[in-house]
């Protein structure tokens, strides 16, 4: 950002992104009693009010009436569009004024519909997908486990935000986003939702960004549906509709039948429940009816239990039954659900997702029958399924006849007549999609950030509304563009990542970039909260008991909630077979409810979301300890992602036999035999199955690799081969960081004067081997810990012994790093208060064999030493070293690698026979697996062998991998270099990135 950064703390950011005010407050801040010119509510509108309730009727509008040729004739229509429209003669009023816009146009439009459209956004893909057109070849419900071969013969996908927010994050699904065309956001009101409203916004955000840097011809057209609201021109504008074109607005008059709204609100007695007044209400209104069909939508599953019991209590104790059934009653039917049995002949039924698919069903025709007089539902009904009643009724959001509390009466009667504004919730959830937009690479910096920021439709928002959002008038006067607010936001979610070390944030440059265990979060769309406490609760000493509660602690599984009578079934469902119980699951409700509904095979209220929810969740965690190389932990991860992948007899397994052949002592090589033995179902395990091979040793990591198994190989064996070694790694101790002043030696102190002023941990850790013994060391260390220095450290032990004829030769694996080091140490050794006479090989014998009885440190190559020391006998200077250093021992299993082990194996044994003037071999190498060979080869004891792990470095690498599974050469090169374009826009200017391909 070009203007001057300010520091911003944690807290200070979190109270940024809290200015926003609650829409509750300002929609009940007036309080009752109610205006009725205040609502703005239509001609007509009566108001009542008794002791136990107050009620507001809204007349019907009158229905428009029909122009003659305003409905289009289908056979009107495109050849290749009449086949959509099977069974229908023509489109009504509302599909035909959409109809040129729709078929003939590229733009993307929004529509304001009436309640009897589509169905909702969320509906269940399933039951969407049932209801298009029957063509298998056609739609298919987008969930992540679809086969290439599915995927290039469907041409609708069916899906929810979730899924398509984790299909947008992936690369691995580009063959997907790729081909779409076309994305039809039914139910865009629902960004209004406090917890799935941000993830529309961010799909339809990235989306829209994504447009506007692709060719005209790539881009992706939107179609938004929704019901009516206010503020329905700011939305449109988010979507970048054209308003003269793009935008249709239909009100309730252009409904098929107009229905006169009433809105009660029933004041709750001191000391009593409202849910008592609340089904009177209800049971009054159902005998108003005269026997008519009436619906009545809940709140909840729990909840179509109670209305409909306490309906069926009123009638029998009223002896109403008749006034319902009007002569008959409801059959049986065929219904497992004792609660529909009890319920059906008294002309009442529930219908829920919780309910059998089959008892769904069988309510759904009865009641089209006309033997169901009253149906108690909740919203699934409106997703799936569409019903004509004479009455509708509601504890909720609906049309017809809203019996609510009177707090939330006003809320209601706002919605229903249009005067409710969808406002953003993207606020709260800012921190989270910046940084999934920072893992997927499309924001790099916090400019690119601001500029993602303006696509959000809060940003649409806070122009047509800043006061709502925090924004002081005296600040639009000179910011109409509300830049210096953007870049506010932005500071203090990106200093929320940063201080939680989510993302690297260089405050000076402004770049972003994510750090590898929150892209694994990213990936599969996993929140931060949640992410962060996976990262805080992780332990080595974790057990399974342990690591499933810190997964049931899952932010996403907080909005489930308890109904019918769950709170009393959970302990004894816990307590009967469950085979993991959760430390403290039995007092925490909501840990309780999501531990039964993984494990228990049973089709409960949420199982569905919570199980789909749970294999991104777990296998995020998986890769998060993969990370950590904790092998038991990694162990107990998978288990679990195993638990809940598939049901018990759907569960994939292999058969596995093994072939170990020994290399040497450590290194072995693995042939594994893979045998399926499973029962392959389409259904559940799609066109692949995936499996982790995992191979442990100590509890730490040494191999794993991603094993797919596909269809058509079930029957057939598979072979894997792979070397593995056990090396004895050293671990990097938490030590405080030493000085020069470590030397205890003024003269060794002043020559790190200005150059250092502490050691690294890893110099620290080494210094005393180095500096205080004479024995063989081996320091193996990744490149760039400063592995020189802890020469150094050997040359000036060696010094302080004060040994006659000090003699040091030093072997640079290389011509260009001898002359370096060659630079370096006459600055250092000799032109210092020690006065060391240092000297470079030159190549030629006699001049060599001068400089080494000259010299004190001799700086030498392979070759030229080899060359040098083949006449050890007869050249004193080569018997008589007091200090071998070998630098880059690793480059011994390279191809000039036999040079490098013949001279180290001659100063080795030149060493074993001269026992009067004993030298000293100090081998330097970067991080190898065969680290305990090495140094026995060399002489090194114990405890003088250091070798660090890989990733010990002081300067963080980031090393990603990423396989693909590509069936030919062409589709490879055009993966690999998909690969290659999501690595390196990850990469900022400054860094470096080498990326290594092989297929």
């Amino acid at each position: 950002m070009e203007e001057e950064h300010v520091e911003m703390s944690e807290e200070m950011a979190l109270r940024c992104l809290s200015r926003r005010k609650p829409l509750n407050t300002l929609v009940e801040r007036e309080g009752l009693p109610i205006n009725l010119k205040y609502l703005g509510l239509p001609q007509g509108a009566t108001y009542q009010k008794d002791d136990s309730h107050h009620e507001i009727t809204v007349p019907a509008l009158h229905q428009r009436r029909i122009e003659p040729g305003e409905e289009r004739l289908v056979s009107c229509l495109p050849d290749w569009a009449k086949a959509a429209f099977t069974g229908y003669d023509k489109l009504n009023r509302v599909q035909s004024k959409v109809c040129d816009t729709a078929l003939h146009s590229v733009s993307p439009f929004c529509g304001r519909r009436n309640y009897q459209g589509c169905p909702p956004y969320h509906a269940p893909p399933h039951e969407k997908a049932a209801s298009e057109p029957e063509r298998e070849d056609c739609v298919g419900e987008l969930i992540g486990h679809l086969s290439p071969q599915q995927i290039e013969e469907t041409t609708i996908f069916v899906t929810i935000p979730e899924e398509w927010d984790v299909i947008t994050r992936r690369s691995v699904f580009s063959s997907v986003t790729a081909i779409v065309k076309l994305v039809i956001v039914d139910g865009i009101h629902l960004i209004h939702d406090q917890n799935r409203g941000h993830i529309i916004e961010a799909i339809i955000a990235r989306t829209v960004r994504q447009n506007d840097t692709t060719n005209k011809n790539d881009r992706i057209r939107l179609v938004a549906l929704s019901f009516p609201f206010t503020g329905y021109e700011e939305l449109a504008l988010f979507l970048r509709v054209d308003l003269t074109e793009g935008l249709f607005y239909f009100d309730n008059s252009y409904r098929n039948s107009c229905i006169s709204h009433q809105y009660i609100g029933v004041w709750k007695p001191c000391n009593s429940r409202l849910y008592p007044f609340l089904n009177h209400l209800c049971y009054k209104k159902v005998i108003a009816a005269g026997g008519k069909q009436v619906i009545i939508f809940v709140c909840s599953r729990k909840d179509t239990v109670n209305t409909a019991c306490a309906i069926r209590s009123f009638e029998m104790a009223k002896h109403t039954m008749s006034t319902i059934l009007k002569g008959g009653s409801g059959p049986i039917g065929n219904v497992k659900s004792n609660v529909l049995k009890q319920l059906l002949p008294y002309g009442l039924a529930i219908h829920h997702l919780g309910l059998d698919s089959n008892d769904r069903k069988e309510v759904v025709d009865l009641f089209q029958k006309g033997h169901i007089k009253v149906l108690v539902c909740t919203q699934t009904l409106a997703w799936g399924v569409n019903l004509r009643a004479d009455t509708m009724l509601s504890h909720a959001e609906r049309e017809g006849i809203i019996i609510t509390g009177d707090k939330e009466l006003r809320q209601y009667t706002y919605m229903m007549n249009e005067q409710f504004p969808i406002e953003s919730h993207m606020v709260s959830k800012l921190a989270d999609q910046l940084n999934t937009e920072i893992g997927l690479g499309s924001v790099r910096s916090a400019e690119e950030a601001c500029n993602w920021f303006r696509y959000t439709y809060l940003y649409f928002c806070m122009m047509r509304n800043p006061l709502i959002y925090g924004v002081p008038a005296d600040e639009l006067k000179g910011d109409i563009t509300l830049e210096k607010r953007c870049k506010e936001f932005i500071q203090a979610a990106v200093t929320i990542l940063d201080a939680n070390e989510l993302v690297i944030y260089e405050r000076e440059s402004g770049y972003l970039e994510i750090r590898e265990w929150r892209r694994i979060s990213c990936y599969y769309s996993v929140c931060l909260g949640t992410t962060f406490e996976y990262k805080k609760g992780l332990a080595s000493t974790m057990g399974d008991m342990d690591l499933f509660k810190l997964f049931l602690s899952s932010e996403e599984f907080k909005p489930v909630g308890l109904e019918l009578d769950e709170d009393n079934k959970l302990k004894e469902k816990l307590l009967s077979n469950l085979s993991l119980l959760a430390t403290g699951s039995l007092e925490d409700e909501h840990t309780a409810k999501i531990n039964v509904f993984l494990q228990k095979l049973e089709k409960l209220s949420d199982m569905v979301y919570i199980q789909q929810s749970a294999e991104r969740h777990l296998r995020a965690l998986l890769q998060i300890v993969l990370q950590r190389r904790q092998f038991k932990l990694a162990q107990n991860a998978l288990n679990l992602c195993k638990m809940v992948k598939k049901l018990i007899h759907q569960l994939p397994k292999l058969t596995i036999s093994a072939h170990f052949k020994p290399i040497n002592d450590i290194l072995l090589w693995v042939e594994l035999t893979l045998k399926p033995d499973f029962k392959w179902d389409d259904d559940a395990h799609g066109y692949v199955e995936p499996f982790w091979v995992i191979v442990e040793h100590n509890d730490c990591i040494i191999h794993h690799e991603y094993f797919l198994l596909k269809q058509q190989y079930i029957n057939k064996n598979h072979t894997l081969n792979f070397t593995v070694s056990c090396p004895p790694l050293t671990e990097l101790l938490e030590l405080p960081p030493s000085s020069a002043d470590a030397f205890e030696h003024p003269l060794y102190t002043k020559l790190y004067e200005g150059r250092i002023n502490h050691f690294n941990r890893i110099q620290t850790q080494v210094f005393k081997a180095l500096y205080e013994s004479d024995d063989n060391i081996l320091v193996a260390a990744p490149t760039g810990n400063g592995k020189t220095l802890c020469a150094e450290f050997a040359i000036l032990r060696n010094h302080r012994e004060n040994r006659p004829g000090m003699s040091v030769v030093y072997i640079a694996p290389s011509e260009a790093l001898a002359k370096e080091r060659f630079r370096d140490w006459e600055i250092t050794f000799k032109h210092s208060g020690l006065n060391l006479e240092v000297f470079k090989l030159t190549g030629e014998t006699a001049t060599d064999l001068k400089l080494l009885e000259k010299g004190q440190i001799i700086i030498s190559t392979p070759e030229k030493w080899d060359a040098l020391s083949r006449s050890w006998k007869q050249r004193k200077g080569v018997y008589g070293l007091s200090l071998f250093i070998v630098d880059d021992l690793h480059l011994i299993g390279g191809h000039d690698g036999s040079i490098l082990e013949v001279i180290v194996s001659r100063m080795r044994y030149i060493q074993c026979i001269n026992a009067v003037n004993r030298m000293r071999i100090v081998a330097l190498s970067t991080s190898v697996d065969d680290g305990e060979d090495i140094g026995r080869w060399i002489g090194a004891p114990k405890h003088a062998l250091f070798n660090f792990l890989p990733d010990v470095r002081q300067m963080p690498v980031d090393i990603v991998l990423q396989e693909m599974d590509l069936p030919n050469v062409e589709i490879s090169l055009t993966g690999i270099n998909m690969a290659k374009l999501t690595c390196t826009s990850s990469c900022q200017e400054w860094q470096t990135m080498p990326c290594f391909c092989s297929y």
